[in-house]
């Protein structure tokens, strides 16, 4: 768990380099629920307010061709 904290801090304060005026959203899927969390936590410490995830499940099937693209809110 360590290291998935570690990754997840170096994926947004190193690499997307959030800042805490700048609005964070993460699309993720149920088999990444783990990390998402974690990744969300990170984001949140830095940006606060302007954090939002969505799980693509809760959205509808997903096609495996993707013919099918599932319908999120507009605000994303």
């Amino acid at each position: 768990m360590k290291d998935l904290r570690y990754a997840a801090e170096q994926a947004v304060k190193t690499c997307i380099g959030l800042r805490p005026e700048e609005k964070f959203v993460l699309i993720y899927d149920d088999a990444a629920r783990l990390i998402a969390a974690t990744v969300m936590n990170v984001a949140e410490g830095v940006g606060g307010k302007n954090s939002s995830a969505y799980c693509m499940e809760s959205y509808g099937k997903r096609s495996d061709d993707g013919s099918h693209p599932l319908r999120f809110p507009e605000a994303i």
